[in-house]
């Protein structure tokens, strides 16, 4: 049985392996944006408005839950988090 965790990995190793992964996903969601914004055609716009997307709905409210999870009053499970973070932003738009 081979027992693989993250301690005994080499930085070398999934350093680059976690950037790449977030370049996938930022120029995922970067596509998907500028197919819905008209007139933007640049790959590197892709990555920028990926990049924002996945800091402010992604990253954020997963640094804020794992920095307040042990002050708060409740325990706060990530995918709860991450799911009253987008509650709250459909809230402070539409009212």
């Amino acid at each position: 049985m081979i027992n693989l965790t993250l301690a005994s990995l080499d930085p070398n190793i999934y350093i680059p392996v976690a950037i790449t992964l977030l370049g996938f996903i930022s120029y995922f969601f970067g596509k998907l944006i500028s197919e819905a914004l008209p007139g933007l055609e640049e790959k590197s716009q892709n990555y920028i408005f990926g990049f924002i997307f996945v800091l402010i709905y992604l990253i954020l409210p997963a640094t804020i839950i794992a920095y307040f999870r042990d002050s708060l009053l409740f325990n706060l499970n990530l995918l709860e988090g991450i799911i009253f973070f987008i509650i709250l932003y459909f809230y402070y738009i539409l009212f």
